[in-house]
């Protein structure tokens, strides 16, 4: 596991070839990782703050509510409709999870894919800076068939 960091730092660095793409990196309290992650961000069209892009992410539940630690990995395909600085965004995750470190008992191996949807609302700057974002995020749980209300709020930095 403690390869996973390194991994997703590295493919973040091999981003670069993206110059001129518009970029967000944030970290998100709830979404679609459930309790916390670090996400990339970015658009597919260079001229536009807006439109079509994905994201990509490292998540954990860090042991929180008496639970297995519990790592999760977000990707997925939004699209931002919005001109400037705010925008409305919509788009489809699949999460992928894995249990790590069992809390005082023998552990089961645990592998599941989570399906989420984020509707919400994102501000980032023109230029480069901080920016946020606040969505609704559906979970459509693959274990048990639940879809329990769930919501996002992420900070960080936007950038070209």
């Amino acid at each position: 596991m403690k390869r996973t960091p390194l991994i997703f730092l590295l493919s973040l660095m091999s981003l670069s070839i993206f110059a001129q793409h518009r970029k967000f990196g944030y970290v998100e309290l709830g979404g679609t990782s459930v309790f916390t992650s670090l996400n990339f961000d970015m658009r597919f069209n260079k001229e536009n703050p807006d439109g079509l892009g994905f994201r990509a992410g490292a998540g954990s539940s860090f042991g929180a509510f008496d639970i297995d630690k519990i790592y999760t990995v977000p990707v997925g395909i939004n699209y931002v409709i919005g001109k400037g600085k705010s925008g409305f965004i919509v788009g489809g995750n699949s999460v992928f999870a894995i249990n790590g470190e069992p809390k005082g008992r023998k552990s089961e191996n645990f592998k599941s894919v989570i399906f989420s949807a984020d509707v919400g609302y994102r501000y980032t700057p023109t230029g480069n800076g901080f920016g946020f974002q606040a969505t609704y995020t559906p979970l459509f749980n693959t274990v048990d068939g639940t879809m329990p209300f769930w919501i996002g709020v992420g900070i960080g930095y936007s950038w070209n």
